[in-house]
């Protein structure tokens, strides 16, 4: 029985050695439409590249590199770099299991704010500054929001809608305790004092608790606008309680 055990797991790894060094090419007529360009992908399964893919938000150049190890594990994983839009690059590793939970490790993205302007509320809203994001480990899914540990930094930050609102350099660290995402906000600067916690449950059950205060010198609207979002307090000062699950979310 052993000796058919061993023959077993040789075939199944031959068979996967075969599968993953199968050039792009000669699988790119069973991809989606939008996979079929021949010219923007070079490489194989296992190692391959792709340039100028066409997303809703942009143009995509990816590389990847996969990890044999993560199939004994079920899962398919990956050391990726990318560059989104010529404004946003990152690189880490990333793998796809079971489920369709993806898992993200030591992974560093950097970038323009403006991006976000095609994210939230398009046309309505502009960011301005620069995005850094770290993950040391992150367990996401279409059900499943979390843990998360890493740092979140926004560098010279501003929203601009109705009026201009400039809130300095925000960072946002996040760490696992007992399974559930728990973050810390803060800021430097700016136009308003931010301080807060915001707490994500893996369901997508969230909490945020956040104390905004105004600076002296702010502008009317800023006063105008913390009016209408937050609860006033004493010392001048706006608390912004929410709470809720992110599978509610329009």
């Amino acid at each position: 029985m052993r000796l058919i055990g061993l023959a077993v797991l040789f075939v199944l790894a031959l068979l996967a050695t075969l599968l993953l060094q199968t050039p792009l090419s000669r699988v790119q007529p069973w991809m989606p439409e939008m996979l079929r360009d021949g010219e923007r992908f070079n490489g194989t399964l296992a190692r391959g590249s792709v340039f100028g893919l066409h997303t809703v938000n942009g143009m995509l150049d990816l590389d990847w590199d996969l990890t044999p190890t993560s199939l004994l594990r079920g899962a398919l994983g990956a050391d990726v770099t990318f560059d989104w839009d010529g404004e946003v690059d990152g690189a880490g590793w990333a793998s796809v299991g079971l489920g369709r939970v993806l898992t993200l490790r030591e992974v560093l993205v950097t970038g323009r704010a403006q991006q976000l302007d095609k994210l939230v509320l398009p046309g309505v809203l502009q960011f301005i500054g620069d995005m850094r994001v770290e993950l040391s480990d992150a367990t996401l899914g279409e059900q499943q929001f979390g843990p998360v540990t890493g740092v979140v930094q926004w560098s010279q930050s501003q929203v601009i809608g109705q009026i201009s609102v400039s809130l300095g350099d925000i960072s946002l660290t996040l760490e696992e305790r007992d399974g559930d995402t728990h973050g810390v906000l803060q800021n430097q600067g700016g136009d308003v004092a931010l301080s807060g916690t915001v707490v994500l449950a893996p369901n997508g059950d969230y909490q945020t608790d956040i104390v905004a205060v105004p600076s002296p010198d702010a502008d009317r609207g800023v006063q105008f606008t913390l009016d209408s979002i937050a609860t006033p307090e004493s010392g001048n000062r706006y608390r912004i309680r929410e709470s809720g699950n992110l599978t509610q979310l329009n």
